[in-house]
């Protein structure tokens, strides 16, 4: 049995027992424990499952995608399909939204042709030009909007003449009639990890983010200061208390003169420069700043291990390429529809009580 196919076998075992035995594992797919538990680090290595005493159990994202999944099988076959999918080359957050895919159309029998991108408009276009050239039947796009200051993207989407889904990326109006999108509800993330430290006893929340240019980074921040404002916090602020693409160390002294101590941090690596930082300053996390992470990459191997709002990304990507898929198999797509897929908010040892006024 090749190892791809014991991958396959030991991930639909977890999903129908939730967690399984090497010893049980062994017997099923008749090979060696010693061939089980090195399948089983692989796939720990990809974050698709985590190890326990004598044996493996799905971690949360996997699970997210295995209820996904299940939709699908109420799905006609669809061999002979090319799906294209243009994405930005940061693969650290895509790459599980393109593994997301790729199962999709492993599932439905469809093949995925991938085009890889940078974020300014013209790169992106080329992109999927080259998705073009290979007749592809239908788009799964991330296009970078305002980028480079107002331009004509969605005039251009719309003039693709092919089925298209945005991913990660949502069109305000409603020029563009039968377009589809998914993406995760980065509004709800936030509001879900501010409402944890409001109830630790935080009301000075600050935010740290890399920047405000792309889709999901501007959402974040808008998402950030709704939740301010529908949660009632930072009243007894008069400055802003939100960091955008600035040093952490500037950061990290600002928002302690700001009295700040509760933090949402976008993404993992600016979270561990912030963590650094006030550090250095003989801060303590999280005695006297509660740290939270908009990420969830790596935020649990930091330490301590960051409280973190987790996309389910590679459930962005398959119901992504599922909604393409289902447009591709009518003649009248109906309305538009914007899905957005809720993240998680994992706890761990980065947030606590608010610590007593001074």
């Amino acid at each position: 049995m090749l190892k791809e196919e014991r991958h396959q076998r030991i991930v639909r075992a977890l999903q129908q027992g939730g967690s399984v035995k090497v010893s049980d594992l062994a017997s099923l797919l008749q090979s060696s424990r010693a061939t089980i538990w090195r399948d089983i680090d692989e796939l720990a290595r990809r974050g698709t499952v985590s190890k326990v005493h004598g044996g493996a159990t799905l971690v949360e994202r996997a699970r997210d995608l295995a209820g996904v999944e299940r939709s699908l099988e109420f799905m006609t076959p669809q061999p002979g399909l090319v799906l294209g999918l243009q994405a930005p080359e940061s693969l650290y957050y895509y790459g599980p939204i393109i593994a997301g895919a790729r199962r999709a159309c492993e599932l439905a029998g469809a093949r995925l042709v991938l085009s890889i991108s940078g974020y300014q408009s013209a790169d992106v276009r080329e992109a999927v030009d080259t998705l073009l050239d290979t007749e592809v039947d239908g788009m799964l796009l991330t296009p970078t909007v305002g980028h480079d200051g107002p331009d004509d993207t969605w005039s251009w989407v719309g003039r693709l003449r092919r089925p298209i889904v945005l991913v990660e990326r949502e069109y305000r109006g409603l020029e563009l009639p039968g377009v589809r999108s998914v993406s995760t509800a980065h509004e709800a993330g936030v509001h879900a990890a501010l409402w944890h430290l409001q109830q630790l006893g935080h009301r000075r929340i600050g935010l740290v983010s890399v920047h405000d240019r792309t889709d999901p980074m501007r959402r974040v921040v808008e998402g950030w200061r709704m939740a301010v404002r529908d949660l009632g916090l930072n009243t007894d602020s008069d400055t802003d208390l939100a960091w955008i693409d600035r040093e952490p160390g500037e950061a990290a002294a600002e928002l302690l003169a700001a009295g700040v101590t509760g933090l949402l941090c976008m993404n993992d690596a600016m979270a561990a420069r912030v963590l650094r930082a006030l550090r250095a300053l003989g801060v303590r996390v999280p005695g006297d700043v509660s740290l939270i992470s908009y990420d969830d990459e790596m935020a649990e191997h930091l330490k301590p291990p960051l409280t973190a709002v987790s996309p389910s990304r590679e459930a962005v990507g398959f119901v992504a390429a599922q909604q393409l898929l289902t447009l591709l198999s009518t003649d009248d797509p109906g309305p538009g529809r914007r899905i957005r897929i809720d993240p998680r908010l994992v706890v761990r040892e980065s947030t606590g009580p608010a610590p007593a006024p001074r």
